[in-house]
């Protein structure tokens, strides 16, 4: 979004919470707002007009446009879960979240995963969400979950013979080419 374009917004924002903007306060949200798509900032400024009480700080409007850290935590989860059952532990994975590598690591890691029982699924899934906000402060998280054929290869010393890990996702912006799992319904 241009910058002329996204201060008239944020103006009228402040024009409804009776809210004088400087210069330097309208850059501030700008620089935090600039990587989103011009419909994800007018929902989110939308959004704001209808539901906050007071004028919204840089943090409540992205939580607008990426839900915050309970709701990401959910389809996160689901995300995983969908993954445990159409990938198998058999293949490494990517995650479009890496919040998810840093959870499922404290959780025994990915093959580890593949062993849990239905029954434990839904105790599984509430330490998940728990850790999940908590991995999300993290500034590093593990590149992916490695599984059973890149473990094996590794100890037997055929990194050669290691496959490319599987993505699952939607960001498809990473430094090396990959396979993907098609994300249906």
């Amino acid at each position: 979004m241009k910058k002329e374009k996204f201060s008239e917004l944020l103006m009228v924002l402040g024009e409804i919470f009776d809210k004088s903007l400087s210069a330097g306060l309208i850059m501030i949200y700008f620089d935090a707002l600039k990587i989103y798509t011009d419909e994800q900032i007018e929902r989110a400024i939308k959004t704001a007009s209808l539901t906050c009480k007071f004028f919204p700080k840089p943090s409540e409007l992205l939580e607008f446009i990426n839900g915050n850290s309970t709701d990401r935590g959910v389809l996160a989860w689901e995300k995983f879960y969908r993954a445990l059952g159409r990938v198998g532990t058999y293949q490494s994975v990517i995650f479009d979240d890496p919040v998810i590598h840093s959870a499922i690591e404290l959780m025994g890691g990915w093959i580890e995963a593949g062993k849990w029982l239905m029954d434990e699924m839904k105790w599984k899934q509430k330490e998940f969400l728990s850790l999940y906000p908590v991995m999300a402060r993290k500034r590093e998280h593990p590149e992916h979950l490695a599984g059973i054929i890149e473990m094996g290869n590794n100890r037997k010393g055929l990194v050669d013979h290691i496959p490319q890990p599987v993505f699952i996702g939607e960001r498809k912006e990473l430094s090396k080419p990959i396979l993907e799992l098609e994300e249906r319904g």
